[in-house]
């Protein structure tokens, strides 16, 4: 399932690149178009986000969202467990819940964080962005979108990344520890023993396809 949702997140993203693809698969692919920009369940719209610069600043907002909640649902349940001594959740079970959201969607949260960078010039000669033609690629709002792009890639894309590289080195070592396979075991859980370093070219794969 994971790796059937970020194909589609791939595929999507790949299509609003001047992707032309046949009808049948446009069709099918709108259809998974949510993936790509989970945003759209929540119809921003309605709340009179409307403007690129809008759903933006909520996708970017969005994997720091899911973290947070991860952390409150933490603090509430050592709140509980003073009452009841079994409320406590364990922290690398959440942990990994959290962050296997997160590893889903992670093509969905590349593609958002490099989105601001993709421009391509117009024969007036003036470079726009590519995933909305009414913003140049030069001062306001693109500047502020740059600002927010770089802070989400340096966090998601980098961060994220880091902290995978190093369980994946770590594993042959650290695997046997239970605590370890609770907290990382949505990098390893997909694929065989001999292959547990997987995750690594296929998030680097993730990365490039966006560039």
């Amino acid at each position: 399932a994971v790796l059937t949702c970020q194909h589609y997140q791939m595929t999507t993203a790949l299509s609003s690149d001047n992707l032309q693809l046949p009808g049948y698969k446009s069709d099918v692919l709108k259809a998974w178009a949510f993936l790509e920009n989970p945003t759209q369940v929540m119809q921003p719209e309605c709340f009179g986000m409307t403007s690129f610069e809008d759903t933006l600043a909520i996708r970017f907002s969005g994997p720091a969202a899911l973290v947070i909640i991860g952390a409150l649902m933490f603090v509430v349940s050592i709140v509980v467990s003073k009452a009841i001594s079994r409320g406590r959740m364990d922290f690398n079970t959440l942990f990994n819940a959290v962050f296997s959201l997160v590893f889903t969607l992670f093509p969905a949260i590349v593609a958002v964080s490099l989105v601001t960078f993709k421009c391509h010039t117009n024969p007036n000669g003036k470079d726009t962005l590519s995933a909305d033609e009414g913003i140049l690629c030069s001062g306001d709002p693109w500047t502020g979108m740059a600002v927010g792009a770089v802070f989400a890639s340096v966090i998601y894309v980098g961060g994220f990344g880091a902290a995978m590289t190093w369980a994946i080195i770590k594993a042959p070592k650290h695997y046997s520890r239970a605590e370890f396979r609770a907290r990382w075991k949505f990098l390893f859980l997909k694929y065989s023993e001999e292959c547990w370093w997987w995750s690594l070219p296929f998030v680097t794969k993730i990365v490039l396809m966006n560039m």
